[in-house]
Formats: C-alpha cells, structure tokens, sequence
C-alpha cells in the first residue's frame, strides 16, 4: 500500500513515497486520463497513475481509501516481470497462458519483500514482460504449498522443480562461476554475497528463474543444462570448503560448464540472516529433499574430505567469513577456521527414490 498526497488547487502531480512496493522510489501521481474526475471527487475504487522513476513510465493504480490527513491509500504493485506470477490453477505455471492474462484476471505473484505468494488482479500489461497489478493484501496466501499439494518423490514435472526452487528462494549456481573461482584460487561465496557476483563474462554467477522456467521446459532428451544438487562435507564450522578442494573436484567434472548447481553455501541464505532471510531457509530445507530427489535432477556425492597434505599446504590461504555480531565480511586464514574433525554430508539424498532413468553420479558414495 501507498500513499499519496492531496495536491495543491490546480496541481495535478504529486509526489510520493512508496511503501510497500518492491521499487520504493520516489514517485508522481496524476490523475487518470480517462477519468474527468477532480482530486476532491475521487474515492474508493477510482483509478490514478503514477510515475515511477525506477520503470520510467506510467503506471495505473486503485485508491483503496482516504487518510484523515487528506492522503490517498493506494493499491498498486507495477511492473511485476510475468517470471514471478502464476495463475490460481493447476496451470499456475503454464508460461503461455500467464502471457494472456488481462485487465481484471486475477493471478499470483510471490512478494519477496514477505516471501510469500500474494492474490492479485491484473490492471494492465505494462513495459515488455511485465504486469502492473491490483493487490490485495489481506488475501495472501501461503508460499508452501507442500502442505496442500504434496510433492510427488520423483517427480519429473518441469513446473515443479521450478516451485521447489521458487518456494524457498533457492538459487542454482552456474558452473562457470565455479570455473572462475576455481582458476583464481578463491574459495565459494555465501549465498548473499553470490547475488552480487559475476562471471568472469560478465553473467550473474547465480541462474535466475526465467533460466530456468526455459530450461526445465524443455524435454529431457533436448535439454542443454544439468542441473546437479551437491551432498557433501562440511570441513569448518565456519565454510564448507575452504581449502577448495571440493570446488576443484565439481569443476573437474567433464560437463561442468554445461551445469546449474545447488551447493547449499552458495544456494541458501546463510549465518547471520534477516527475518526474512530466516523463513527463506527454513522453507527451503523442507524443499531440499524434493530437489534431490526430484527427476530433473542429478545427485553429485563428495564424500571425500581434503587430503592432510593439501589442508597443510593451504592453511595461509585467505576465505571470506562474516562475522556473525558485526555482520560485516572478513578475510581470515584457513589456519584460524574451526576445523570439523570428521565431516557429515549437511544432507544426504535418499538416491533411491529418484527415477531409475536418472541415476545419482557420485564422486564418491559417503
């Protein structure tokens, strides 16, 4: 919800700041075109536009009501990428059909600001790819939809990998930023520093969901990517991986260029989180098991801890760790990590469960 100022007689641009909206900028209203309404004689209901300097464009939105200090509540979330909406049925990711959706259809689109799935009516097709919606807050709905609909172990539904990774923010990392850090000595990032990262060819280093909506939609036999989840050891309290050894085995791997990667340091929102942040992973390690097992999947086991030798060799080696009472990152040696004395898979797959036709490869089975 936002709110907008009562103008001046005669003015009919307003500035405001958003609230709730996912591009908080600073915004001008105005008065709908189609409407020959003046600012005293709207209410509830009654359409207005704003300007949002994020989107550089026009943009409709829904007075929900009129403060006591003479403001104007108004609904609107623009511009939302058709990425990030569903429909309200079985179809809910059928990417052609969210395309036709019209002024007054009503949809889904997941609020990361709440990280939730939120009810929405459609009010009009903005820049190209995008949807400016009405929403309605108090008819959100819940973001996991395991306890509705339960998955289905095994699964080679497209769409629901896509969920699994959507319902808990979980972001695949490309192999090609392994390669990267591989080929520059440095060890793997946490998931919130990795949403700023890139490839050495400029592409984000984390795959982001229209990618993979493509990829997944694609029949198997067609499909160009792997998209690869990692069970492996954790050998500090502090990083998982921070002689990289772990790192060099995956890039090793004879398609790694070709693959996403689930890696849960680089996947999932890590020490110290948000609130936010928080719910993200608590939901998305009810989902992990569903991304294991599911059948457009590989299994990638490293049971392997790094050779004492190489530990050695790399104790002068420096990794980012962030400080858990500060927040703030730091670079610390190998040598002053908390070194775990026999390392646990943080989760192993139960391998049997995903469909014969897609077997686990395993570097070595734990």
């Amino acid at each position: 919800m936002v709110k907008a100022k009562l103008p001046p007689e005669h003015d009919f641009l307003v500035p405001f700041c958003a609230g709730r909206e996912i591009h908080a900028q600073l915004c001008d209203v105005r008065l709908s075109q189609k409407d020959g309404k003046l600012w005293q004689q709207l209410g509830p209901g009654d359409t207005v536009e704003y300007f949002s300097h994020a989107w550089n464009a026009w943009s409709p939105a829904v007075v929900e009501g009129i403060a006591p200090d003479g403001s104007f509540d108004l609904d609107v979330q623009a511009g939302v990428p058709v990425s990030q909406l569903r429909l309200l049925d079985k179809h809910r990711f059928n990417a052609l059909l969210v395309q036709e959706l019209g002024p007054g259809d009503e949809a889904e689109y997941f609020d990361i600001a709440r990280c939730e799935w939120q009810r929405a009516r459609v009010l009009q097709h903005a820049r190209a790819g995008s949807i400016c919606l009405s929403v309605t807050f108090d008819q959100a709905r819940p973001a996991l939809y395991l306890h509705e609909e339960p998955w289905r172990v095994g699964s080679t539904e497209p769409g629901e990998l896509v969920q699994v990774l959507l319902d808990g923010d979980i972001r695949l990392v490309r192999g090609e930023f392994l390669q990267d850090l591989a080929r520059e000595g440095a060890a793997l990032p946490r998931r919130q520093e990795a949403e700023n990262a890139f490839t050495l060819s400029g592409r984000p280093a984390l795959v982001s969901l229209p990618e993979v909506q493509q990829e997944a939609a694609c029949p198997m036999a067609e499909r160009q990517i792997d998209i690869v989840c990692v069970s492996h050891c954790w050998e500090s309290c502090e990083h998982p991986d921070p002689c990289r050894f772990q790192l060099e085995r995956l890039v090793a791997e004879p398609r790694a260029l070709q693959s996403w990667y689930f890696i849960d340091y680089v996947s999932l929102f890590q020490l110290p989180r948000t609130e936010c942040q928080q719910q993200c992973f608590e939901w998305a390690m009810c989902q992990v098991p569903l991304l294991f097992s599911h059948g457009g999947t590989r299994t990638l086991v490293i049971g392997e801890r790094t050779p004492e030798q190489l530990f050695q060799e790399r104790l002068d080696d420096v990794v980012g760790i962030v400080d858990e009472s500060s927040g703030k990152l730091e670079r610390v040696k190998v040598a002053q990590l908390t070194r775990e004395g026999e390392g646990v898979g943080i989760w192993v797959p139960d391998l049997a469960r995903k469909p014969a036709s897609l077997p686990a490869r395993s570097l070595h089975r734990c």
